[in-house]
């Protein structure tokens, strides 16, 4: 906005027990001075296809859990080589 801060991101990357996945884990904060609304959220980032997909899948928001098939694919990144 203008230059100006508006919103402060942290990310945290983690693996879960019995998953081969990786998660990555957004809160986002208000910059001083700002009016935004806190976020949280967790996507889960899948490889397939021999290592030549990987897809990133959001699994909770704002603390609330989000189940397949109704978790929204974020993005899908596809490659003639594994990655």
């Amino acid at each position: 906005r203008n230059g100006v801060p508006y919103q402060e991101y942290r990310f945290r990357i983690f693996g879960r027990d019995g998953s081969p996945d990786l998660f990555v884990e957004c809160v986002g904060t208000a910059a001083a001075g700002s009016d935004a609304e806190p976020v949280q959220y967790v996507d889960r980032l899948v490889v397939e296809d021999g290592g030549r997909t990987l897809a990133s899948w959001l699994i909770e928001s704002n603390g609330e859990p989000i189940t397949t098939p109704s978790a929204p694919l974020i993005f899908q990144k596809i490659s003639d080589d594994p990655f």
